[in-house]
């Protein structure tokens, strides 16, 4: 062996561990930076489904008060997300009530929403709809109960609350929305020849295990969900239009 082998010997070891040494950290940053952006993805979501909760809080207060004046909310759209608010003339969400074939009543919802490539949340006829790539939940059920009557046959209540404003789309950061209540119209009808209720959301299922949880039969038909009954005969309706300005 040469004079000075050893030491470049050992030099080069101590440069591979280096390098080994570097190989590990950069793969453990790498770990690392995935494990905190999902982590924030995730908190920017579940901040998505209080901020909406929250709306839904408001909105139920104003409509529950009858207020005519305008009650402010202030929220963050948070990083990759953006607002989009559709009055109830401007969006397709919808109810229609029939008995058999006579459209008993026709109620846009409106709807207002944070979106993200993969993930909304929505306000829409008084519920707080989610939807994470696919997987739909309400986190904020609709207002839909059934009451047995002395006839055997049951009595269904709703209560819908739609979204009126000038349709907008917001990019992330600080806004205050203004809300208050515009009408509050209470209607019932008798339902001789078996009921069918039309919905068209954009996340069906929340709506769907809300009617069959009062017994109704569901089926999704060219994009929108059916619910039918020959069990209830009388339908009462409480339907709400809220103002919303920024």
């Amino acid at each position: 062996m040469m004079p000075g082998e050893d030491a470049v010997s050992e030099l080069l070891g101590y440069a591979v561990l280096a390098a080994i040494v570097s190989i590990a950290a950069a793969g453990l940053l790498a770990g690392s930076m995935g494990v905190i952006s999902s982590s924030e993805r995730g908190m920017e979501y579940s901040g998505s489904i209080s901020a909406l909760k929250g709306l839904q809080g408001i909105i139920s207060s104003v409509v529950e008060n009858d207020n005519t004046f305008y009650v402010a909310y202030e929220m963050a759209v948070p990083k990759g997300y953006e607002l989009m608010a559709m009055g109830e003339h401007d969006d397709y969400r919808s109810i229609s009530i029939y008995s058999g074939s006579s459209r008993l009543a026709f109620l846009p919802m409106g709807s207002i929403a944070l979106r993200s490539p993969f993930r909304t949340i929505s306000f829409e006829g008084g519920a707080v709809i989610s939807n994470d790539t696919g997987l739909v939940k309400a986190e904020r059920a609709p207002a839909i109960h059934a009451i047995p009557l002395a006839s055997g046959k049951k009595a269904l209540y709703m209560s819908i609350t739609a979204i009126s404003c000038d349709s907008f789309v917001k990019r992330e950061g600080p806004i205050t929305l203004y809300v208050k209540c515009s009408s509050v119209d209470a209607r019932s009808w008798g339902v001789p020849e078996g009921l069918t209720i039309w919905v068209r959301s954009g996340d069906l299922k929340a709506w769907k295990d809300a009617f069959e949880e009062c017994g109704l039969t569901t089926a999704y038909e060219g994009g929108a969900l059916k619910a039918t009954s020959d069990e209830v005969s009388e339908i009462h309706v409480a339907y709400s239009e809220v103002k919303v300005e920024r």
